[in-house]
């Protein structure tokens, strides 16, 4: 597992000091969720992990309202696919809007 020791929104990225990001978690399996958020917190203490899903489209309501640093994402889900999802934000993208690092 790599842990991500990014600092954003105008932080030095060459500091060596990390920073807290606030993650979600989206997978349509709940093991899968559970093995990633265990994985997390043993080994990625700077990850918050501030929500999990199973449903992709609880999960985009939720980013619609909260923006996060990071999102790690399913790419196979049943209700929509990974990439699929992202098309809902293409706002965000086109106006450099706040656009979290996405892990597939």
């Amino acid at each position: 597992m790599i842990c991500l020791y990014i600092c954003i929104n105008g932080t030095n990225l060459l500091q060596p000091s990390p920073c807290m990001l606030d993650v979600i978690l989206i997978d349509d399996e709940e093991k899968a969720l559970q093995s990633l958020t265990w994985e997390l917190q043993t080994h990625c203490q700077d990850v918050q992990i501030v929500a999990s899903f199973t449903k992709p489209f609880e999960a985009r309501d939720y980013l619609l309202k909260n923006p996060v640093d990071c999102i790690f994402l399913d790419i196979q889900m049943p209700e929509i696919d990974g990439f699929l999802f992202l098309e809902y934000f293409p706002k965000q993208i086109e106006d450099n809007e706040h656009y979290p690092f996405l892990i597939f």
